[in-house]
Formats: C-alpha cells, sequence, structure tokens
C-alpha cells in the first residue's frame, strides 16, 4: 500500500522546485539583458552610421532621434524614449568595439555614460565587470569617490566667502587654432567652438590664422571680432535637456551657424546635497523649476572636472530672447542657489 507523503518531504520538494524556476528566471534574465545590451549597441551604430554617411548637422540628428523615438515607441512600447536612444548612440561611440567583458545590465551602462572622462569610465567598468557590482553599489561608489574627491579639493582651497566670482561676457566668439599632429591637411585653420569640438567647413576660415579671435552668428558669415576680450571665450546659448541633481544638469548647446552639442554640466563653485535627501531633493526641484521657466539659458564654460563633466556657470533671464542680453544681465543661478540657502560653496571647480 502507498504511503501519504510526510509534510516534511513535500516542504523539501516544493522548495527544490521554487529554487529550480529561481535559478532559470535569472539565467534567462541575465541572458535576455546581454541580448538587449548587443542589440542597443548595434541600434546606436546604426543611427550613428546613417548620420556620417548622410553628413548629418546637429538640428538633423536632433530631428533624427526624436522622430525615431516616436515610431519605434509606436511599433514597440516601451524603450525606445529620447533619452534611450541618446545612451545607445553614445553607447556605440564610447565602445565602437564591444568587448565581451563590457556587456552587462544595460542600466549600468547608462549610469557609467555619465562619465565622460574615458579612463575613468573604463576602470569603473571593469570593476562592474570583475566584482559584478548591483546597480545600488555601482551608484554608491561614484557618489562616495567624488564625495571624497571634493573634500580633499576643498581641504587644499579653504572656504572664504559665500561668494563666486561672476564674469560677464558676450556670446558668438570663438578662436582660430591650427592643430598639430592630427592628420589635418595642409595644416589649415579651424574653428575652436570649445567641448573638444572644431569646426573646419564654414566659409572665410582661411583668411585667419591661430589666435585670432572671430565672431559667428547663427546665420553667419565669420568675422574678425572687434572690441572682445578673452572672457568672451566658451559663452554659449543652450536649451536645458534634463536636471540630474541640485548642481548637474544635460543641455543642448547651441552654437552659431546652427551647430549643437549635447552636454553635462557641474554648477561651477557650488555643491548640493545629496539625492535622497530632504535638502538635496528641494535643490533638484529649484534647479529644474527654474530652467523650465525660461526658454533657453546661458553658459559659460571652465573645462572638466574629475568625472568629465563641464564646469559651468549658468545665466537666465524670464521672458527675455536675446541671449547676450542674457549674457550681460541676467540672473546668475549657481550664485542664486547659494544665497538661498539650498546649495554649499564648494571650491573644488574654480
Amino acid at each position: 500500500m502507498a504511503k501519504a507523503l510526510t509534510l516534511p518531504k513535500y516542504n523539501t520538494l516544493l522548495n527544490e522546485i521554487t529554487a529550480i524556476y529561481t535559478q532559470s528566471q535569472q539565467k534567462a534574465k541575465k541572458a535576455l539583458n546581454k541580448i538587449l545590451t548587443q542589440a542597443y549597441w548595434e541600434i546606436g551604430k546604426r543611427i550613428v552610421t546613417v548620420e556620417q554617411e548622410n553628413k548629418f548637422r546637429a538640428q538633423y540628428g536632433e530631428s533624427l532621434i526624436k522622430n525615431l523615438s516616436k515610431d519605434l515607441s509606436q511599433l514597440h512600447g516601451k524603450g525606445f524614449s529620447v533619452t534611450n536612444l541618446y545612451h545607445m548612440r553614445e553607447f556605440y561611440v564610447t565602445h565602437p568595439i564591444l568587448q565581451p567583458a563590457g556587456v552587462f545590465d544595460w542600466t549600468k551602462h547608462c549610469i557609467l555614460l555619465s562619465i565622460e572622462d574615458t579612463q575613468l569610465r573604463k576602470l569603473y567598468e571593469k570593476k562592474v565587470a570583475k566584482e559584478k557590482w548591483s546597480k545600488r553599489k555601482l551608484i554608491a561608489e561614484l557618489k562616495a569617490d567624488e564625495r571624497v574627491y571634493q573634500e580633499e579639493e576643498a581641504k587644499d582651497k579653504p572656504q572664504k566667502k559665500l561668494t563666486l566670482r561672476d564674469v560677464r561676457g558676450l556670446i558668438g566668439v570663438y578662436k582660430i587654432v591650427v592643430l598639430q599632429g592630427m592628420q589635418i591637411k595642409d595644416e589649415k585653420p579651424s574653428l575652436d567652438l570649445g567641448f573638444n569640438i572644431y569646426e573646419y567647413g564654414i566659409k572665410g576660415l582661411s583668411r585667419f590664422v591661430h589666435g585670432d579671435i572671430v565672431e559667428l552668428s547663427e546665420e553667419g558669415p565669420l568675422r574678425k571680432a572687434t572690441l572682445r576680450s578673452k572672457n568672451d571665450l566658451y559663452i554659449y546659448k543652450a536649451m536645458s535637456e534634463k536636471v540630474v541633481d541640485g548642481d548637474t544638469v544635460w543641455v543642448n548647446v547651441i552654437f552659431g551657424n546652427k551647430l549643437y552639442a549635447r552636454r553635462k554640466l557641474r554648477l561651477r563653485g557650488i555643491n548640493a546635497p545629496e539625492i535622497g535627501t530632504r535638502a538635496g531633493e528641494i535643490a533638484k526641484s529649484f534647479l529644474k523649476h527654474t530652467l523650465d521657466s525660461v526658454e533657453f539659458v546661458v553658459i559659460k564654460t571652465y573645462g572638466t572636472g574629475k568625472f568629465g563633466r563641464y564646469v559651468a556657470d549658468i545665466y537666465y533671464l524670464p521672458g527675455e530672447t536675446d541671449p547676450n542680453i542674457v549674457a550681460r544681465d541676467g540672473i546668475f543661478l549657481n550664485q542664486e542657489m547659494l544665497d538661498q540657502g539650498l546649495v554649499g560653496l564648494y571650491m573644488g571647480n574654480g
């Protein structure tokens, strides 16, 4: 006569089946993440290939991403937001050869893409792959490393006054450079737009020599600047795209002649409380509300910090349509947030 299955044996069987199923789900998820990451790399490659083949200027590249986002979202649902498509594009640009060790969870790649310093990003990629960091662990390590860096920098440059140096200038001013050792035919002059971007195709460049300061409007043409100083360099009109936290934003920088670049900015001289704290959320909310209230801002950049983000001042003026008036008379957002007590003074970035 068959024996009835005892409760302990039944529970053991139940637990074994649950373990097998859970492990299979985890393996399937891991395999799917790897496949999706490879697919996103291929999508980014295809976008860049089309842009290069058609020699897209910036506004057409932006329109391409927006149109793809709309149509792909209708066809396939989530996963094809404008931001995610930009991430796919940047993923291919930063990883032209997709190494097997670099294929891990897509969300981790998106976080790592925020590090513009190539060597630093590669270092973190190796740590994530070797030590199998979780998303939470990666974010915590990035925050901890930057906090230590800021504290060390602050020790060398002690805080004195809660006032930032305010350098005013006008936009549309650039420098002519002749780059050496970059296989440029006949060492022709180029226009240094900042952000490591050089423009060679503007009509009239050959009339200038290395070191000349010139003006370039959105309509053109290029002309030699008069009565302009170096304070006018690296000042741009920009459109706010996304606020990351109380001192970090993504913007679309607009150059003369209808060129643009998407860049991540760290507001110079201030240090916002961390996201997740009440003070950090308040600072982020203030920054977002301010940037959402204007059509554009004016930025002045000062090179990059440790994590590759461009250190910048931001100016705004509600209702104003002339960017040069904003540059001259606009509200200095970095100082405003400091005056409001939303952020602390950070002397590490100029």
